[in-house]
């Protein structure tokens, strides 16, 4: 959805603005700032492009938000799993690489804990 989002304005764009966004998405890929003459492009655009082009940006940036909060909950997730492992380790003596998660979730359940 929010690919379609963004091929649909930047098919409103002018080939300028198209232009534009093509090299920025060339220069951030590879981790660089925008340069000085590519900014002058941009602010030389028709208002109409700068707009889209702000609209653009704006979906990006919901998409790495969402990205980020995704990493963020599979690495709590992640991390509650492994902490249920070592806990069950303990509570039975073994070694925490020999159990899987349902292995914990069984040894928990026999102790009265949950994970």
């Amino acid at each position: 959805m929010e690919n379609q989002m963004q091929d649909a304005l930047r098919k409103r764009l002018s080939p300028e603005g198209r232009a534009a966004v093509e090299e920025m998405d060339q220069v951030s890929g590879l981790g660089l700032p925008p340069s000085e003459g590519l900014l002058g492009r941009i602010d030389a655009l028709p208002e109409e492009d700068r707009a889209i082009l702000a609209r653009l940006l704006e979906h990006r940036g919901h998409g790495h938000q969402a990205a980020a909060q995704d990493a963020r909950s599979a690495t709590e997730t992640t991390e509650r799993l492994l902490a249920a492992i070592n806990r069950a380790a303990k509570l039975e003596g073994v070694d925490s690489s020999t159990l899987t998660v349902r292995d914990a979730q069984a040894i928990l359940a026999r102790h009265g804990e949950s994970l």
